[in-house]
């Protein structure tokens, strides 16, 4: 029996002696696994990117003197050179993480023994990791830096006007190869190709390959093309395209990764107007790419040489109040009438509206005749003082209500008021265009900039049926209208229109309303609609009848609250706010026509000042 027991109490210790070296060598296994698969991990990703480069399809070096691209296998080399550092970081980040169980979550048994419960620090640390997640993401996201993945279909911009003077600048990253054309970057007036103004310009990425393809309107081609080398994948490259006045020409220049694609004189420089910026366009899938540091400057205040026939803008309405003002520049004289400016509704001189106003220069001369539709006569002119040669003049030409009812029309040359008449027969005239350079004189010999045309309701404006009175590229999910209504006439019994924003229709679908006004049939009260939440026709009703022959201030808009993060839409009579609702569903518009009245309705019996509309972009 004591032999018995001393067996026992031997084999005990014996037990307790070999406990401890065994967790220690468990232990040591568990590290050496770790160890193992950080090499595994770094040999798997090592295959990874070595087979990736043999999947890679090459193309032949071709000569650089021949504007070639780099070969596929430059290109991979590059990215193998400048990825392995990161991405080993990554590896050994990783790794951290997954040694983290062993010596952060150390909980102890009742013998003092380290328990290690991976499972538990999973479901512990959880909440914290995809907190941390979220904020990395959200800072992704917002970071230019990071760079977008292109989107097709996705307008990042609307211009109203777009000038031969321009700059747009960006960095590309592309992330792999296709066998089919992809956009990166669109400005067009509306449709893919076909005329001037479509690609102006547009860069793609060409198929089976990472080269650029860019191409603008220059000369008499509405597709004149460059392309680049093949970009690197994987890292971002740098483009510039950009045109510019230098000495009475416009020169196109395209730049990629610093060196020259292009450099060239665009001989028929345009103005275009409504243009949309897409990023990427609607006719090619987007690029597998991403972009950041996009930079567009339109530079319509540039010095522009005076050109024939050079449209530069369009009005739909151009009410009695206006304003025009630029600096002149004169560089030599010419033997005729030589023009630099011409807002006309349609023709010369043959009817008011023709000269609203135009201004030129006398033959052989640097003096300035400007004439305009003043009272009864349709060209009332005035003519300057010799204006210096190889120096700016300023001039501003303005015709604005004063007190109730009566229209100034004033020049100032040099900030000095040389004229001051009143028009006694103010008109608005529908489908003006503005000239920087007519079609039916000889351009002067001049330099231009600064030019800016203006026009406003302060006079008033009685509404007609079908007339369109602006044409807005985009209205932002916040946005801004006002303007004074003054019921004239008997009431109607039937729906009258007084103004009315729609993309295209009168009714039936969202961004056919946004918003629209009537007066109610055998009434004065206000129906007030527009898109909230998920009804395209959400309407109000004013309580109470508009004054008879009184002007009435209605503003309508849609902010955002930032300490609510949401969208609030208001509708304010004469500065009291008559009614609220949250819209949850705000949207963007696109291609809006502001009438007034629309086509669908008989014009209210009233008039119209002081519009404003302003579509209000903002970063949330």
């Amino acid at each position: 029996m004591n032999l018995w027991k001393t067996f026992l109490l031997a084999a005990c210790f014996i037990a307790i002696a070999n406990c401890k070296p065994e967790r220690l060598e468990d232990v040591a296994k568990d590290e050496k696994l770790i160890e193992s698969d950080e090499e595994e991990d770094v040999m798997l990703s090592n295959d990874k990117e070595e087979a990736d480069t043999e999947d890679e399809p090459k193309s032949e070096e071709l000569d650089e003197k021949k504007e070639d691209e780099l070969s596929e296998d430059v290109v991979e080399k590059e990215f193998e050179e400048d990825e392995p550092a990161e991405e080993s970081k990554e590896n050994k980040d990783e790794l951290i993480q997954k040694a983290d169980p062993l010596t952060l979550n150390e909980e102890k048994n009742e013998e003092g023994e380290i328990v290690e419960d991976e499972h538990k620090d999973r479901e512990e640390r959880k909440p914290e990791n995809d907190e941390k997640k979220k904020k990395d993401e959200k800072l992704t996201h917002n970071d230019p830096q990071v760079g977008y993945t292109l989107r097709k279909n996705f307008i990042h911009d609307a211009l109203e006007t777009w000038s031969p003077a321009y700059s747009i600048s960006f960095q590309i990253k592309p992330l792999y190869i296709v066998n089919h054309w992809t956009s990166i970057i669109h400005f067009t007036t509306g449709g893919n190709l076909g005329a001037h103004g479509r690609r102006v310009p547009a860069v793609f990425i060409m198929p089976h390959t990472s080269r650029l393809h860019i191409c603008t309107s220059l000369h008499n081609s509405n597709n004149w093309c460059v392309n680049s080398a093949a970009l690197p994948l994987h890292k971002y490259s740098q483009v510039s395209i950009n045109q510019y006045p230098n000495g009475g020409k416009y020169m196109y220049r395209v730049y990629v990764n610093g060196k020259q694609l292009a450099n060239v004189e665009n001989k028929t420089p345009r103005y275009f107007q409504n243009i949309k910026v897409y990023k990427a366009d609607p006719w090619y899938n987007a690029a597998s790419a991403n972009i950041r540091y996009l930079y567009i400057n339109d530079n319509q205040y540039a010095r522009h040489p005076i050109r024939k026939n050079t449209l530069i803008k369009t009005f739909p309405t151009y009410f009695s109040e206006y304003e025009v003002s630029f600096r002149i520049r004169p560089t030599g004289k010419v033997n005729a009438w030589s023009n630099i400016l011409h807002v006309t509704k349609g023709g010369d001189n043959g009817a008011h509206g023709d000269r609203i106003p135009g201004v030129w220069f006398w033959p052989n001369t640097n003096k300035l005749l400007i004439a305009t539709s003043r009272s009864s006569n349709k060209n009332y002119y005035w003519t300057s003082p010799e204006l210096p040669t190889n120096k700016d003049t300023e001039v501003n030409i303005k015709q604005k209500v004063v007190g109730c009812c009566t229209h100034y029309y004033t020049i100032t040359i040099d900030k000095k008021v040389v004229l001051n008449v009143v028009n006694s027969s103010p008109r608005t005239f529908h489908n003006v265009r503005v000239y920087q350079g007519d079609p039916w004189y000889a351009p002067a010999k001049a330099i231009i900039s600064y030019l800016q045309v203006t026009t406003t309701s302060g006079g008033g404006y009685k509404l007609s049926k079908g007339k369109v009175l602006r044409f807005i590229p985009r209205i932002e999910k916040q946005w801004y209208m006002s303007f004074d209504v003054k019921h004239v006439g008997s009431i109607k019994n039937h729906w009258t229109n007084v103004l009315h924003s729609t993309t295209g229709g009168n009714h039936g679908t969202f961004g056919y309303r946004i918003p629209a006004i009537w007066f109610a049939p055998n009434t004065r009260k206000l129906h007030i609609c527009h898109a909230i939440n998920n009804n395209h026709n959400y309407c109000f009703n004013t309580p109470n009848h508009v004054p008879f022959n009184k002007y009435t201030n209605v503003q309508i808009a849609q902010i955002y609250e930032t300490d609510y993060k949401r969208y609030r839409y208001i509708i304010l009579i004469n500065r009291i706010q008559r009614f609220t609702i949250i819209n949850s569903t705000p949207r963007v518009f696109h291609d809006v026509r502001l009438w007034g009245s629309d086509p669908w309705h008989n014009a209210a019996n009233a008039f119209i000042k002081n519009l404003v509309f302003r579509s209000i972009p903002h970063k949330k």
